[in-house]
């Protein structure tokens, strides 16, 4: 994250702290003037607002801390454990709620005055929640921050507690200031028990409405705390998201080159998230390779996961329907040995195996039968139905060749090649000739042009026909390279 980032997500938590600071002055001072429990429940509340936003505040500071020796994973996991402790501190706050409401509405009788200000506190309160969890909501998104996200929904839920607590302070002010008192009497001549009912109703329960009110307030903020605490603990066991790991499975097997995807494990961290991948590739892919497709498997984890850790593991595993020559090729490389010349013979079901294996120069006869020892035993436990393996050994040329051009020198042989070539493959279809002299033997490279359409097979029976032909017309070639391309 840059330090732009980290800057908006402290000014944002700041911020928070400052409007939590206004709102718990505001309601406890009108709370405890008017006795309104409403306000007052709310004042609490808010004032765990302002103890989550601090911590919000520290955490967030703290959260955004590199790794280090001690804390490999970064330090996101305070996001996360300033988390729980909100969570812990709103349910206490919903007890002490809880237990005065009931303590109004049962034993305790206490007058509550609905003045202008206590509408006017909890408007001033609805508008700043507002705005407050908007600013969170957008930069808890923008960084997936788990702690920005827990203070900005106790400023979205302070909106619907504060909306209820002025509904039971407007039933209350009815309660209070209607004329309903000369209609009632009234009735006490026509009906003695419908008017003390009605007396009771229209005074008794409207001016519960205030209690009421706090513990609908109340079961808001346990509905909320819970699935903060839910989230929360999931964060600190590790749980990974619900179905996140399933559609970083499907990206990833529908990646060009992955053969299967094996295990896919992942941890949240604040607002990070590190991913284990293992995947199975081609073990005849190149190491190249094998890190390109790493690459194209990491950015489709990160068009899910946009700020994840990934690693990816990769196995190598044999393909189903790979020819034989692949197959010991393949072992080979993995086992560090380069092996040319390969052919396999079959009779009777059984497969007979004819190689040459290339060994560093200097390496005793001894070590180099240990080699080829291990690479046999490679074939036969790896190959089925492999009876006879023969490995002929020779010296690796590690070095590289000089060598002279002698193309210009040798126009006329020139001549002569490209009219043997398009003799066979049709006029103007052969070109970019090179004669070179490697220790006084001609090397001869020719390009040619083939149909793109036919199979390889019919290709590589082109060019050997062509190399025969250019041989036994011109013997001083040693050896003959023929490069085809499609047309």
């Amino acid at each position: 994250m840059s330090a732009d980032g980290h800057r908006e997500m402290r000014l944002v938590a700041l911020s928070s702290v400052i409007a939590a600071v206004l709102l718990v002055t505001l309601k406890v001072v009108v709370g405890g003037l008017s006795q309104s429990l409403g306000i007052l429940s709310e004042a609490a509340h808010s004032g765990l607002d302002l103890v989550a936003a601090a911590i919000t505040f520290f955490a967030v500071r703290a959260a955004i801390r590199p790794a280090d020796v001690d804390h490999q994973y970064g330090h996101g996991k305070i996001e996360n454990l300033s988390a729980l402790v909100e969570t812990l501190l709103l349910f206490i706050t919903c007890g002490w709620i809880i237990y005065e409401a009931i303590n109004r509405l049962f034993f305790t009788k206490v007058a509550v005055d609905p003045s202008i200000w206590t509408f006017l506190v909890m408007s001033i309160s609805i508008v700043v929640d507002i705005s407050r969890s908007r600013a969170l909501y957008r930069v808890a998104r923008k960084y997936n921050s788990q702690a920005l996200e827990a203070d900005a929904l106790h400023f979205s839920t302070d909106v619907w507690s504060s909306s209820v607590v002025i509904i039971g302070l407007v039933l209350v002010w009815i309660a209070d200031n209607t004329g309903l008192t000369p209609l009632l009497k009234q009735l006490q001549y026509i009906s003695p028990e419908f008017y003390i009912l009605s007396e009771e109703l229209s005074f008794g329960v409207l001016h519960y409405a205030d209690s009421v009110a706090a513990l609908i307030v109340a079961c808001i903020v346990i509905y909320v705390s819970y699935r903060l605490g839910k989230r929360t603990v999931d964060a600190l066991l590790d749980r990974a998201p619900k179905g996140v790991s399933e559609r970083i499975r499907k990206v990833v097997c529908e990646a060009k080159g992955v053969e299967d995807c094996t295990r896919v494990r992942m941890r949240p961290s604040g607002p990070r998230n590190f991913v284990d991948i293992i995947i199975s590739i081609n073990q005849s892919d190149s190491l190249k390779k094998a890190h390109d497709i790493s690459l194209d498997v990491e950015k489709r984890v990160k068009e899910i996961l946009p700020n994840a850790d990934v690693v990816i593991h990769t196995d190598p595993v044999e393909l189903d329907g790979e020819p034989t020559a692949q197959k010991i090729r393949n072992l080979a490389m993995v086992n560090e040995f380069e092996v040319h010349d390969v052919h396999i013979h079959e009779r009777m079901n059984k497969k007979y195996i004819d190689l040459h294996l290339e060994v560093p120069p200097k390496v005793s006869l001894s070590e180099t039968h240990q080699l080829a020892h291990k690479l046999e035993d490679e074939i036969r436990n790896k190959i089925t139905n492999v009876e006879e393996v023969n490995i002929h050994l020779e010296p690796a040329e590690r070095a590289s060749i000089e060598y002279i051009d002698v193309t210009q020198e040798s126009e006329e042989m020139s001549r002569e090649i490209k009219t043997l070539v398009e003799d066979m493959i049709g006029k103007g279809k052969c070109h970019g000739i090179r004669i070179r002299k490697i220790k006084n033997k001609l090397h001869v490279y020719v390009h040619c042009t083939l149909d793109q359409s036919i199979p390889i097979k019919e290709a590589h029976e082109i060019t050997d026909k062509i190399e025969l032909k250019i041989k036994k017309k011109i013997p001083e070639i040693e050896e003959i390279n023929i490069h085809a391309e499609p047309l």
